[in-house]
């Protein structure tokens, strides 16, 4: 099985979660209360994203951005506090 991605999105408000390779999607379903499905060709669920994760609120992050893809390739968690 492939490595859990978490993707916390402060400019969209958005959580990405990933069970597989993003570009593998294929096709996204909505699935209620605010949930994204992410498919692959052959309608596997690869992933999932859910919007408006923070109402009225913003995640304080102990890394920038153009951090994330090196801690993701590490598999180190992401720190975040929310305020």
């Amino acid at each position: 099985m492939e490595k859990i991605r978490v993707i916390i999105n402060r400019e969209s408000n958005t959580l990405d979660v990933w069970f597989d390779d993003a570009e593998k999607e294929f096709i996204c379903e909505e699935a209620g209360d605010e949930v994204i499905l992410k498919k692959d060709k052959d309608n596997r669920i690869i992933g999932f994203e859910k919007i408006n994760i923070l109402k009225n609120k913003k995640p304080r992050c102990t890394y920038g951005s153009t951090d994330y893809i090196k801690i993701l390739k590490k598999n180190k968690p992401l720190e975040c506090s929310i305020n």
